[in-house]
């Protein structure tokens, strides 16, 4: 398996990709899989939203416009009843979403002020 790319990437540019709702930033291959992405599609933005979190703050997604998936692992809990009583196991499930990087985002015609200054949105 080879992987071609145009573009060097060069350490000096490495910033860390987060989501821009929560601002944790992103682990492992997902953080690898959202730079190469940012670098081969020329983003300048470090941020990324999911398209329902796009929706929440009240932005679009740019028509023609691909989301990168990525992978995370999260709590389920799980009612199972040992010897009739009821106890709550906690395991991990795998699921992936859909994110896009906020320059693939357009800004609402009335949005409000207060949002602007919370996703720090890019001007081009």
């Amino acid at each position: 398996l080879s992987i071609k790319h145009s573009k060097n990437i060069s350490v000096k540019n490495m910033q860390l990709q987060y989501n821009a709702i929560t601002g944790i930033p992103y682990e492992g291959k997902n953080q690898a899989n959202l730079l190469v992405a940012k670098e081969a599609k020329g983003f300048v933005s470090d941020k990324w939203v999911t398209f329902l979190q796009a929706r929440q703050l009240d932005l679009k997604i740019k028509k023609g416009s691909h989301g990168v998936g990525i992978v995370k692992y999260v709590p389920v809990d799980n009612t199972i009843t040992k010897n009739g009583k009821e106890m709550v196991e906690t395991e991990s499930a795998l699921r992936h979403y859909v994110v896009f990087n906020l320059d693939q985002t357009e800004q609402a015609e009335e949005k409000s002020d207060s949002l602007k200054s919370y996703v720090e949105y890019p001007t081009l």
